[in-house]
């Protein structure tokens, strides 16, 4: 979508079920009611930076969906805009939106609302008959008021305790803001409080702050690649100064490391983490290699010594 899009109208791919990717320009304000309702295919959304609107049963039933980058401009979320997406199980909500501006039966049927159910205790109750299955010509009863605030709430909080991991998810992320966050809470080592952040597996998903830098599609690439595999899993104080292979190939409970969502989510990032591996890979191979001559050096000035004691022994 180009930077003249200012609004995606209501019902615009209402149904399009070979859409898969939708990258929006920084211009698009509002997603108003039902535009990617029943796209089932829809796999990966780049929002805009100054989103400020999500319109009711605006992603409904997007089955394919699992991660949502919401920027922090945005403002109000209506009913059930993310009702029956299935898959979603990546959603952080901004710090600056109102409670009272979260629509009802936000995120239900969703992976995400199970992780309410277990790990907040939270999850919508129904007025009428209980909990209704979703299915053709069948009615959802309407969510009570209490549980809706109980599960909006949850969504408000439930990464609060990872702020590396927030940091990481925000639109705005950059090199600088995760220098300044690793400078003020330790450099990656294990007794200071950065490394706690930086390696830290969050309970919900599994993920270190760069599967989370990983899925964000806003991540420059730079950022994706430097700070976190300079940081990511070392102790002690040199351990800002190495590359920690390791830290790119951590599996999140999908099984995903941060390469496999970079592939899918930050292509640049991932050509960047690709070349810092490959020259990680050159150095190590110029250090083992520098390190074999040496060792041949010694032994040869060894073979030297016990020569000359020889002959002086004759």
């Amino acid at each position: 979508m180009g930077d003249s899009v200012k609004r995606i109208e209501v019902c615009a791919f209402y149904s399009c079920e070979q859409l898969v990717v939708v990258i929006m320009g920084d211009n698009v304000t509002i997603i108003e009611d039902n535009a990617f309702q029943h796209c089932y295919a829809l796999k990966f959304i780049r929002l805009s930076k100054t989103l400020e609107v999500i319109g009711s049963c605006a992603f409904q039933f997007c089955d394919s969906l699992e991660v949502l980058i919401l920027p922090p401009t945005v403002e109000k979320i209506h009913y059930s805009a993310l009702n029956g997406c299935e898959l979603l199980r990546i959603l952080i909500l901004p710090d600056t939106i109102s409670p009272d501006n979260l629509g009802s039966k936000l995120i239900s049927y969703s992976d995400l609302n199970r992780n309410a159910t277990d790990f907040g205790n939270v999850d919508y109750s129904y007025n009428g008959d209980g909990y209704v299955e979703l299915g053709e010509g069948e009615g959802v009863p309407p969510a009570t008021e209490e549980s809706n605030t109980e599960v909006n709430e949850w969504l408000m909080s439930y990464m609060d305790e990872y702020p590396f991991h927030k940091l990481c998810y925000n639109v705005n992320v950059n090199t600088q803001k995760i220098n300044d966050y690793l400078n003020d809470n330790g450099n990656g080592n294990d007794n200071g409080n950065g490394s706690q952040s930086a390696a830290q597996l969050d309970p919900y998903h599994g993920m270190t702050p760069l599967h989370m830098l990983a899925v964000n599609p806003h991540a420059p690439a730079d950022t994706l690649s430097g700070n976190l595999l300079l940081h990511g899993s070392g102790s002690g104080s040199g351990s800002a100064n190495t590359i920690h292979m390791d830290t790119v190939f951590v599996e999140d409970n999908q099984g995903n490391t941060p390469i496999d969502y970079a592939r899918q989510y930050n292509v640049p990032g991932l050509l960047k983490m690709v070349e810092m591996l490959c020259m990680n890979r050159m150095n190590n191979a110029s250090v083992n290699a520098n390190a074999n001559v040496r060792k041949q050096q010694q032994q040869q000035q060894g073979d030297v010594i016990i020569r000359k004691r020889k002959l002086s022994d004759k």
